[in-house]
């Protein structure tokens, strides 16, 4: 098919890939509802730089922290893909809206995650421009099991990019994370 007839005819391209075998993929179905819609990420000043000659610090957001969370350790250098997907519009006969994904190094691997230093951030997924209406965010990113010589853990943290927050904005999603270990 000519390019022209191709772009006249359609308006994206959905590539699949296939793991090897000894790749684990893990399924999330969660969703986004009442308190655990709490949009999207603030931009932050650096910690170790916003308030050198006093003791305050800025609380991130009073709701962000409220986004579902899921943790992940690795015991090894790991390749990780992760995939924000929301469900399809002919099911759910909602229209999409921007997501977005967080992925944060954390020291301790039972707390939860309130507050993020900018340093700790390993992946945004989406930024600037990148954040539009889309059915899926995907990334891909490796993990270490240390960080400065001290183990580490990771927190997934999933999000709507849209403010104010509203009832009509609850929905579920699905995370998949595919890892080469």
């Amino acid at each position: 098919m000519d390019y022209k007839d191709w772009k006249q005819n359609y308006n994206k391209v959905y590539v699949c890939k296939i793991f090897p075998a000894t790749w684990a993929q893990f399924s999330i179905h969660g969703q986004w509802k009442g308190i655990t819609h709490g949009g999207p990420y603030p931009a932050l000043a650096d910690r170790d730089e916003e308030h050198k000659d006093t003791k305050v610090h800025l609380d991130s957001n009073d709701k962000w922290f409220n986004n579902p969370q899921y943790r992940l350790s690795v015991t090894k250098k790991t390749t990780v893909i992760v995939s924000l997907m929301q469900e399809d519009f002919a099911l759910s006969k909602k229209p999409y809206i921007p997501v977005n994904f967080l992925v944060v190094r954390v020291k301790s691997k039972r707390d939860r995650l309130w507050e993020v230093d900018r340093d700790d951030i390993e992946l945004e997924a989406a930024k600037g421009l990148q954040r539009f209406k889309q059915r899926e965010i995907t990334c891909t990113l490796t993990l270490n099991p240390t960080y400065n010589g001290k183990p580490v853990h990771y927190i997934i943290v999933p999000n709507i990019e849209n403010e104010p927050y509203s009832s009509k904005d609850d929905r579920p999603f699905f995370l998949r994370v595919f890892a080469s270990e």
